[in-house]
């Protein structure tokens, strides 16, 4: 579901000052591309983001306003699947804490450079991202023009810890959200149930064949159209927090969770 585009025209048409014209508050475009990454993104966006996408400063604190309140009328659905991870003991990570994996996931398959010279997707979100942009920012801003989701940018950091890159964990748990200690034991003992094959360090394990113990046969094999709305959304929940649990092991880092 898509952020209301209609509050923040609102917003943009009776928030600025006299002299600024909507369009040089915030063109239509942008408004999309905003509209369409806070949908995809687990984190609210934030007036510093807002900025440093475009968004005139007359106006980001009412619109940072409206995509909260959007983001707390829209979380009942991730809420629930919440709740049934078990979010109990959250990951702890220490600010400013960078991480360097020893050396790459000897399976990873880094992209190679393309003949332009221009860098790959993930190539760009991790360098705008290490030099201190938000995955948020990221998002709105795309490399190509049109904007991608959050966790699209999330998915690229992650890659770059299994290639070798250092990250900075802080302000990527800042983005997304991390696995508690209760989802990543559950991914733990599915992982060793299912044997050598199921190991992720050794093997390129598909997320479906690791979510499907969780989630049941039926769901995995009913069309994705054709699935209830809490249930793709305890998946998707899911399906983020296993993307950091095999980058986090590929990568050879061991969280630590509250109260260990």
């Amino acid at each position: 579901m898509g952020i209301d585009k209609t509050a923040t025209r609102r917003i943009i048409h009776y928030g600025p000052p006299k002299t600024m014209a909507p369009a040089d508050v915030m063109p239509e475009p942008l408004i999309a591309k905003v509209a369409y990454t806070s949908a995809t993104s687990q984190v609210p966006m934030t007036e510093e983001i807002l900025g440093a996408v475009g968004v005139r400063s007359g106006v980001i604190v009412e619109l940072a306003m409206v995509i909260q309140e959007w983001a707390h009328v829209n979380a009942s659905a991730a809420n629930a699947s919440d709740k049934q991870v078990g979010q109990v003991r959250n990951m702890i990570i220490c600010k400013g804490q960078i991480f360097s994996p020893s050396q790459p996931w000897p399976l990873a398959r880094i992209p190679m450079m393309k003949k332009n010279g221009k860098l790959s997707p993930w190539e760009s979100s991790y360098t705008r991202f290490m030099n201190g942009e938000q995955p948020q920012s990221i998002a709105v801003t795309a490399i190509g023009g049109k904007p991608i989701q959050v966790r699209t940018v999330v998915g690229h950091i992650l890659d770059a810890l299994t290639f070798g890159k250092p990250v900075a964990l802080d302000r990527l748990a800042a983005a997304t959200l991390l696995p508690t200690y209760e989802a990543w034991t559950t991914l733990q003992q599915i992982e060793s149930s299912g044997g050598p094959e199921m190991d992720v360090e050794k093997n390129d394990v598909k997320m479906s064949d690791m979510l499907a113990p969780l989630m049941g046969e039926k769901f995995m094999e009913t069309p994705y159209q054709e699935r209830r709305e809490e249930d793709s959304s305890k998946y998707s929940t899911w399906c983020d927090m296993l993307r950091i649990y095999m980058a986090f092991r590929r990568s050879g880092y061991i969280p630590c969770f509250e109260d260990d």
